[in-house]
């Protein structure tokens, strides 16, 4: 008889699910493909990966349900995935669903993804396997028809061969993989392309995306994303599309077909005549919009000047746009990597500086130098509380012991020692009342949450974006519903650099909603949980800025003022800008990697070294700094006098990005125990794109400097800031960032942590340039770049090659 219950539960779920039809899953894709020898994807540890799952239904009547990947985090827990509600219609044939799910390595097996309706799972299949991708490795995705091959020669070229028999060599310090894909196939949500550095898309048609496809685009740029657009056949579609708004010059501009481009031609492939192999698209882009830089200009004969490479800033990223199509461009340069350089703002990697890197590649495993993500999360860890917590209960235990052994002497000393067990049976109880009143004090001293935060502005604005990491210890065993405000924003289990994923006998499961920014159920053991988000909003207040450059000297002029507006203090801060300071017959570059040999003194100069920076002192809310550089130009007249007198060593300068990275770092390939965190050292992930560990003296010497671990960090790099005209403040502040954590609909204000601010602002050239026997010679005051006026190639400064 016990049988029959079961029986007919079994029968009712049978029927159940036949009643439904046949669901079928597919797992088309995960990740980044890639040309790769043994796995065809990649994807980041801990970051969001895009899942493409092709459904079919074939049943009586729609069906609404939702689709579910199950992957653990790092505390140990399992964290569902859920797109949803999704209604399958019969008849419609496969339809093609985007899921988002977080993946922690090692990935130990495939991940599994199910569709469920009424919390009954209907169906299951298991993805692909995907390669691990570090993030000191630049992702290029490719979604264009015609594939900018030459990208893949980016990530290694032939005629990058070292003398040192060590083989090919790659062209660039920085190592990048190529994945591509359809454009139909790229994600519906900005996050399915927060593993991706830079997009490239040839002759783009945008009328091939969905409305979701083009605002994931948009989006992705605003947070950071850099964009390198072609234009070509397609240029019509793409005035007129959405992705208009992100273009650098004149969406308006018409387009003519030429055979020639007589000035990119001498400049990248030293053709003074020549021609491309066929008739080509062309865009007359003659007015840039406001804020853009041009990269490249062409003169051609019946459209007169263009720019042909452009450069726009958009939030957090930036946007790089060819007036031609890339493929054809790539195709004509000689060699490809040089055209490469400009789309991809990447510094040539020097044979020697490989052979460096390779020669001590093993002393660089050993040693264990700054890790940001340590330095970005360590406030979020309460580590601070559990020491004071652990001081607090040893100085109990010696109060405790004190008074016994001095209560006990006392007593005898007097007689009363028979007295003693009485005195301390309530020594005890006022102990155990002092012990409780403790206890309760720590549980609000050691929960509650912390916060830390990177958030970028523009002077003189109050909208703000950022990444920021959560702390968050309950004192009790509870279910809470966690998320951010703000559109596009997200809330993630922190994934933390070189940890192993925790185990529990009992793991418990919550759920992760994606597309609403939004953690479902998690569990709280009274004890430390830590997560990590995106967040967009408004800050309180702005910072302000008004700062003039002497083209001459490099130095900040004395009349130049940055206020803080903002309703928090700031303890220190640097304003970072590139070196004015190049002969007065050349402009001004555009970014620090388009420098000529002959811009600087030194031979063989990184990038950070092209970029000046001068530190800024504490500000309070409402306060206002002026000639604040002083005191740096004090020390390097007190040092260059002192070379005057005896010329020893080389010659002082003014302090460079390069040698402050070396001072944020502050530690040596010596070094083999694990520092301590430091917010300075966040300051690192802000210019990664320009950090070179490798010191070029001079050609053929480079030491090691520094080893600095970038891994459990998303790039939050904004070097493409550092551009004429414009300036990066970087204002590191003792208050949580303004994201405030929701718990169950209700705001958790952090009570603890740091923020770095980040701010773009303008800056002006005045004073004398250098003319080009090293005199001086009276040059106008350059505002930031003009916008709407027509394009002067003569003025155009030619993207230089570095040694």
């Amino acid at each position: 008889m016990t049988r029959l219950p079961a029986l007919l539960l079994l029968l009712a779920v049978a029927s159940t699910a036949f009643s439904q039809g046949r669901i079928d899953l597919k797992v088309r894709s995960i990740g980044y493909p890639v040309a790769a020898d043994v796995d065809a994807a990649v994807l980041r540890d801990g970051q969001w990966t895009p899942i493409r799952v092709e459904v079919t239904y074939d049943g009586p009547a729609p069906l609404q349900g939702e689709l579910r990947i199950d992957a653990p985090d790092l505390d140990g827990d399992v964290v569902s995935y859920i797109e949803s509600p999704l209604v399958l219609t019969p008849g419609a044939g496969p339809r093609v669903v985007w899921c988002y799910a977080v993946v922690q390595a090692p990935m130990s097996r495939p991940l599994r993804v199910s569709f469920y309706a009424d919390g009954a799972r209907l169906a299951g299949t298991d993805s692909p396997t995907a390669a691990w991708l570090p993030n000191r490795k630049h992702l290029i995705l490719d979604i264009s028809d015609s594939a900018v091959v030459s990208l893949r020669r980016a990530a290694l070229a032939p005629e990058h061969v070292s003398d040192l028999s060590i083989g090919v060599a790659r062209p660039f310090v920085i190592e990048y993989v190529v994945a591509s894909m359809s454009c139909e196939q790229l994600p519906d949500r900005w996050i399915g392309l927060e593993s991706v550095d830079t997009l490239v898309w040839d002759d783009p048609d945008p009328t091939r995306l969905s409305d979701a496809q083009l605002d994931a685009i948009k989006t992705w740029v605003r947070h950071g994303g850099r964009l390198v657009l072609g234009a070509g056949d397609n240029w019509q579609k793409l005035a007129r599309s959405p992705l208009a708004d992100l273009l650098p010059f004149d969406p308006a501009a018409t387009s003519e077909v030429v055979r020639s481009l007589p000035q990119f031609l001498r400049q990248m492939a030293g053709e003074e005549s020549g021609s491309l192999p066929r008739e080509i698209t062309i865009v007359a882009a003659r007015r840039l919009r406001p804020g853009a830089l041009r990269l490249a200009a062409e003169s051609l004969p019946r459209i007169g000047a263009i720019s042909l490479i452009s450069m726009g800033f958009h939030g957090s990223g930036r946007v790089i746009a060819s007036a031609a199509p890339l493929r054809v461009l790539a195709a004509a340069a000689r060699p490809e990597t040089r055209f490469l350089r400009t789309i991809l703002d990447a510094l040539p990697a020097h044979p020697r500086f490989l052979e460096s890197e390779r020669s001590q590649a093993f002393a660089m495993t050993m040693a264990r130098g700054v890790s940001t993500h340590a330095a970005v999360t360590a406030p979020t860890q309460f580590t601070g509380a559990g020491r004071s917590l652990l001081y607090l209960a040893l100085l109990f235990v010696l109060i405790y012991a004190v008074a016994a052994v001095g209560s006990y002497a006392w007593l005898r000393r007097r007689g009363l020692a028979h007295l003693s067990w009485s005195v301390f049976a309530g020594f005890a109880v006022a102990g155990g009342v002092l012990s409780l009143a403790m206890v309760g004090a720590s549980r609000g001293f050691s929960r509650g949450v912390k916060a830390t935060g990177i958030i970028d502005i523009d002077a003189g604005t109050s909208e703000a974006r950022g990444a920021v990491w959560f702390g968050y210890s309950s004192p009790t065993r509870q279910f809470v519903d966690l998320s951010l405000t703000g559109a596009g924003s997200y809330l993630r289990s922190m994934t933390r650099s070189g940890s192993d994923v925790a185990t529990y006998a009992t793991p418990e499961r919550y759920a992760s909603l994606p597309g609403k920014g939004l953690l479902r159920d998690a569990p709280m053991r009274a004890t430390l949980k830590q997560f990590e988000g995106y967040w967009t909003g408004q800050v309180r207040g702005a910072l302000r800025s008004e700062v003039q450059v002497n083209r001459g000297s490099g130095r900040i002029d004395p009349a130049a003022w940055v206020r803080n507006d903002l309703d928090v203090p700031t303890t220190h801060g640097f304003l970072l800008y590139l070196d004015p300071r190049v002969p007065a017959n050349r402009t001004l570059p555009p970014r620090a990697t388009d420098y000529a040999a002959g811009d600087r003194r030194r031979p063989g100069t990184p990038p950070a070294d092209l970029v000046l920076v001068v530190p800024l002192p504490a500000l309070k809310p409402g306060e206002t700094v002026k000639d604040w550089a002083r005191p740096t130009y004090v020390q390097h007249d007190a040092a260059m006098a002192s070379w005057d007198a005896n010329p020893q060593g080389p010659r002082p300068d003014l302090p460079t990005l390069f040698d402050w990275q070396a001072r944020w770092s502050a530690r040596s390939l010596g070094d083999m125990v694990a520092p301590v965190s430091d917010p300075l050292e966040t300051l690192l992930l802000s210019t990664r794109a320009i950090y070179q560990p490798v010191r070029s003296a001079n050609p053929d010497q480079f030491l090691q400097t520094a080893v600095v671990d970038f891994e459990g960090v998303v790039s939050r790099d904004i070097s493409h800031w550092l551009a004429r005209g414009y300036g990066v403040l970087l204002l590191l502040s003792p208050t949580p960032p303004p994201a405030v954590l929701q718990r169950d609909g209700e705001p958790m204000p952090a009570r603890d942590g740091f923020t770095l601010y980040r701010v773009r602002i303008p800056i002006s050239y005045v004073g004398t340039a250098l003319a080009g026997d090293g005199a001086a010679e009276e040059a106008p005051p350059q505002e930031p770049p003009a916008h709407d006026a027509e394009i002067d190639p003569a003025a155009d400064h030619p993207p230089g090659e570095n040694p």
